[in-house]
């Protein structure tokens, strides 16, 4: 089981493998869960569009933040488990369109 605060997900891998995850057995739930992996995926594809010739998706088993109380702590586990990958987006139109909040160096941050 994919397992991370509130989130515990049924999910497939295994040490050693693509989807390489390292877990626990839990003796009190009577489950092995998921504690850490090497669950990075990223593909790239080149195409024949002019103004966007790279067009990428990526996944993390987690998600991109070690913080509990963070949105993003596991919000790309239902994706690991369901074999989907989720847009990165590499054009400023598509970053600028998808951000939640930007800063530059030197600005106070939220």
């Amino acid at each position: 089981r994919l397992s991370r605060g509130d989130m515990n997900i049924p999910t497939n891998g295994g040490p050693d493998a693509l989807r390489a995850l390292r877990g626990e057995f839990d003796e009190d739930k009577v489950i092995f869960k998921a504690i850490h992996g090497d669950c990075f995926m990223f593909a790239v594809r080149f195409n024949k569009n002019k103004d966007k010739p790279v067009y990428s998706q990526a996944l993390h088993h987690f998600g991109s933040s070690s913080k509990p109380n963070s949105p993003h702590y596991h919000d790309q586990s239902q994706l690991y488990v369901d074999n989907k990958l989720r847009d990165v987006y590499f054009y400023e139109d598509d970053i600028s369109s998808h951000s939640i909040h930007s800063y530059h160096p030197g600005e106070e941050t939220f």
